[in-house]
């Protein structure tokens, strides 16, 4: 798949396992999704509906995230 960064959204840092993550709001150019040894399957959700098994800290950066790009001024 072909991407473009349309944004840097946040960096967030985890002390307790030394994780730092950096969140990027990108766009699909072209290509298609195919599956790997590490991603399965891709699949899209409405916010109020992610899996269960994500994670609390994931849920919320992805909803902060949806919230930051309806607010953002710049756009």
């Amino acid at each position: 798949m072909q991407i473009q960064v349309e944004q840097l959204l946040t960096v967030v840092s985890a002390r307790e396992d030394h994780h730092l993550g950096v969140i990027y709001l990108c766009k699909i150019l072209s290509g298609e999704f195919k599956a790997s040894h590490e991603i399965s399957e891709m699949r899209y959700f409405p916010v109020d509906e992610l899996p269960a098994m994500m994670l609390t800290t994931e849920k919320e950066l992805i909803k902060w995230a949806v919230e930051n790009q309806k607010t953002d001024k710049r756009r």
